[in-house]
């Protein structure tokens, strides 16, 4: 048995997979990133694209082989926990017309695809993590655009073992090193690296793009837009959570990949409706909580809506089984709480303590009864005077001296003024005639 046969999501991967892919309304309050945990989403992704092959068209076929092997190069770089440059030469290697690879440069926020063609190999790279600004201040989801900048290689470059060695060799370098493209802020009166808040791509998106282009020439790609649904929470924590950088890498690899090989976004579509239709089958196999279970049916049957005729039969009919049984466990569990509710609770006298059940401990409380006990009741009465309020008419506030007008305004300036308004809109005409 292979390694990518026996690993298989456990309840705690599975939440982290579902937090990530699903994003529902309730986040964890801190960052939940792990090797084991980018191992497991990359892996279910796997396992879920090579299940999606037997409902792919004969003539589909090669290419759909393309994503899973892509899928499947993910995967080993995960499974080692960092790149390693050994794997990525052989994987550069190993490419074949209309292979492509993947790489995430972590320290640089940053990815890299390579598309290997018949006389070139496409370069592009883009930023993986908005920064938290940009997250926090967006009303909604942010709209990006993938991928940034593309360099075409020639090929009679790109397969010389020295450049491919060299190659390597950066991407694994900038994979680890944290250079001045990182956030900074002040503590102390020092100024220190930010941890929470993503570093600047420039190594990648210009560095390395500039590099290529000495030896290759820019070129215009096919590009695809995004609504991306990230999230900065943090609650006694020391770094936030931000959705899994590898989930939007692996979404970009594959919706770009599926539009230039001639499948298109519907196929994109279907596949992601499939694998999110598969996390929730083992939400129900693995018992998660109603929350979960209510916003997963609730996702697929929004995507399943959305997506209208273009969804296929086979995968309605699936989503449908999926959405009854999770109705299914749900209503069973309510029956369950309303079982237990309506039980009535034992009734035994012989068990009752009344001496313990009816003695109050009023620990912090004896200075109050105290007080209250030796309290003298004062036998003096206060007299009440009601105080009356100048109210004129007026006559009154337009007197030749107008003292009136000012004993008032100084007693009660607003209600003065309110009466002055009010007598004046509805007798200055009368006033006036009798003038």
């Amino acid at each position: 048995m292979t390694a990518l046969e026996s690993d298989v999501l456990n309840g705690e991967a599975l939440k982290y997979v579902f937090t990530h892919v699903f994003c529902p309304l309730q986040l964890p309050d801190g960052d939940d990133h792990s090797p084991t945990n980018d191992r497991s989403l990359s892996l279910e992704v796997y396992h879920s694209a090579s299940a999606y092959a037997q409902h792919v068209d004969t003539s589909a076929t090669p290419q759909w082989k393309c994503i899973v092997e892509m899928l499947r190069n993910i995967f080993e770089t995960t499974r080692i926990g960092e790149l390693d440059e050994t794997l990525i030469v052989s994987q550069i290697q190993a490419m074949h017309v209309g292979d492509v690879v993947v790489y995430y440069i972590r320290a640089q926020n940053a990815a890299v695809i390579f598309r290997k063609e018949t006389e070139k190999t496409l370069v592009e790279s883009f930023e993986v993590s908005p920064s938290t600004a940009q997250v926090m201040g967006a009303r909604g989801k942010l709209l990006c655009s993938y991928p940034g900048p593309a360099i075409a290689v020639p090929n009679e470059i790109f397969n010389d073992a020295v450049f491919r060695s060299e190659l390597a060799n950066f991407l694994a370098a900038m994979n680890k090193d944290i250079l001045d493209a990182t956030p900074t802020t002040t503590k102390a009166g020092s100024e220190v690296n930010e941890p929470r808040d993503t570093a600047h791509p420039r190594y990648i998106t210009e560095l390395l793009t500039g590099i290529l282009r000495g030896i290759g020439s820019p070129i215009d790609v096919k590009r695809i837009s995004k609504r991306i649904g990230d999230d900065v929470v943090w609650k006694d924590s020391l770094l936030p959570w931000r959705r899994s950088p590898l989930w939007l890498i692996i979404r970009v690899a594959m919706q770009t990949t599926l539009e230039r090989n001639g499948l298109g976004r519907d196929v994109y579509k279907t596949f992601m409706l499939f694998f999110m239709n598969r996390l929730a089958q083992n939400l129900v196999q693995w018992d998660m909580s109603n929350d979960d279970l209510q916003y997963a049916s609730a996702k697929i049957s929004q995507r399943l809506t959305k997506m209208g005729s273009s969804s296929p039969e086979w995968l309605s009919e699936m989503v449908l089984e999926t959405c009854k049984g999770i109705r299914n466990l749900l209503d069973q569990r309510w029956e369950a709480v309303q079982k237990s509710d309506a039980a009535s609770p034992p009734w035994d006298p012989s068990t009752l303590d009344f001496s313990a059940d009816t003695q109050l401990s009023l620990l912090h409380s004896k200075d109050y009864i105290t007080g209250a006990l030796n309290r003298n009741l004062s036998s003096e009465r206060l007299n009440f005077q009601l105080e009356g309020r100048l109210r004129g008419k007026l006559n009154d506030f337009l007197s030749v001296n107008g003292e009136f007008f000012d004993k008032a305004y100084r007693a009660e300036p607003y209600l003065t003024l309110y009466d002055v308004e009010k007598e004046v809109g509805q007798g200055i005409d009368d006033w006036v005639d009798c003038v």
